[in-house]
């Protein structure tokens, strides 16, 4: 059956032998790569999603960006200049890190 030779994923160069599609890997093209990660390692999309297609990632709640590498807090991404209330940034989810002058949960209260 020709749609199971290499996962459907790539092409037999010679017995046992897979050429795989780009965003493909493995043996039999059996993983998708993910930013140039196998889908099968633990590090692929930033180790806080799954590699659902070449360069897909789904991202585990409260984690965000094409590779689950942007944490949110608070509702707020971690890149944006308003996360932490400006005065810190986000290290994990829901967890601010302040400036020296600023304490709270999130960041909103000045020494």
């Amino acid at each position: 059956n020709e749609s199971s030779v290499c996962s459907g994923r790539g092409n037999c160069s010679s017995p046992s032998i897979c050429e795989c599609g780009t965003g493909y890997s493995g043996p039999n093209c059996e993983w998708n790569v993910c930013f140039g990660i196998l889908s099968n390692e633990s590090s692929v999309c930033a180790g806080k999603g799954s590699c659902s297609a070449p360069d897909i990632c789904i991202c585990e709640e409260f984690f965000h960006g094409s590779n689950c590498s942007i944490p949110e807090c608070f509702n707020i991404l971690s890149n944006s200049s308003s996360v932490c209330s400006s005065h810190g940034s986000c290290e994990a989810p829901n967890s601010c890190s302040c400036e020296n002058l600023y304490d709270g949960e999130q960041c909103e209260f000045p020494n």
